[in-house]
Parts: structure tokens; sequence; C-alpha cells
């Protein structure tokens, strides 16, 4: 949804999604221990986004979706496991 980008949505919504998420059950959260996020490795806004939320790169895989013009396209990988999260 290209109107939506750069408005600082995913930026201000992600710390309330991620302290849910590590949140325990018992707690009203869902209690996981870990997130994951994979984004287009040309989409660095996201990429940022995610590094400041605590988030770290984990790898690449190349050629592995294709834009809606039918180009392939390497993904990024990144992760936030709750034992490091705000840390």
């Amino acid at each position: 949804y290209p109107s939506a980008r750069g408005h600082g949505f995913v930026g201000e919504a992600l710390p309330t999604v991620i302290a849910h998420a590590f949140r325990a059950s018992a707690d009203g959260g869902l209690g996981l221990t870990r997130l994951h996020a994979t984004t287009t490795a040309d989409n660095e806004p996201s990429h940022a986004i995610l590094r400041r939320a605590g988030f770290t790169e984990t790898g690449v895989a190349h050629a592995a979706a294709r834009r809606v013009d039918g180009q392939l396209t390497d993904l990024r990988h990144f992760e936030l496991l709750a034992s490091r999260a705000g840390s």
C-alpha cells in the first residue's frame, strides 16, 4: 500500500506489538519467545524500522520471491528474541 508508506505507522505500532507478543499469556499477551520478519532486500526503510526495534538480520534468501512485475527478488530475514528485547 504505497499510500501508507512514510507516515511512521509501523514504527509507532511496533513497540506495542512486540510488548504484546512477548507478554506472558497469563498476563493477556501471546507468550511468544521469538519474532521473525521478512522484507524484500531493497526495502531499506523497513530494515531501519526493524533494527530500531531491536531486530537483527539473520540472513538473505536469494531470488526467493517474485515481484508483481514478475522479477525475482531477494528477501532479508530478521528476528527478535524475547530474551534480548529491550536490551
